[in-house]
């Protein structure tokens, strides 16, 4: 593992493009670990605005989530991935999610985490 940047670049940087190299199209057919980066929740709430990853699991406001079973999107770099939640209340939220690479129009990779409700981008975790 690098320290110090990696010869320049800032770990934030590492951990987006590991888990980019990640998606589907890379070499590895396992499924790829976002611990590094963050849900950008787009304003804090009852969490704060950037929501860590810890592997393939994430923490809601009641809920923690874990996504399995991927599957390979043919046509996209994409992953589908089951959600399952667990929360001390009855019937937590679950599902499918999408996990998609994009360039964007100024050519940046990015990642994003698409559901039935809404479209989140997928960011390095900021520092502090």
């Amino acid at each position: 593992m690098c320290r110090n940047g990696c010869a320049g670049l800032p770990r934030y940087a590492l951990a987006l493009t590991v888990g980019l190299l990640a998606l589907p199209g890379a070499a590895s057919a396992q499924p790829h670990d976002l611990s590094g980066l963050c849900l950008d929740a787009g304003q804090a709430g009852c969490m704060p605005r950037y929501l860590p990853f810890d592997g393939l699991s994430i923490d809601f406001c009641e809920e923690t989530c874990t996504l399995g079973n991927p599957v390979t999107v043919r046509g996209l770099a994409a992953r589908l991935y089951d959600m399952t939640c667990l929360a001390d209340y009855p019937d937590p939220p679950g599902g499918r999610v999408l996990i998609l690479r994009q360039s964007g129009p100024d050519g940046r990779a990015r990642l994003w985490f698409i559901d039935q409700a809404e479209s989140r981008e997928i960011v390095p975790c900021p520092r502090g």
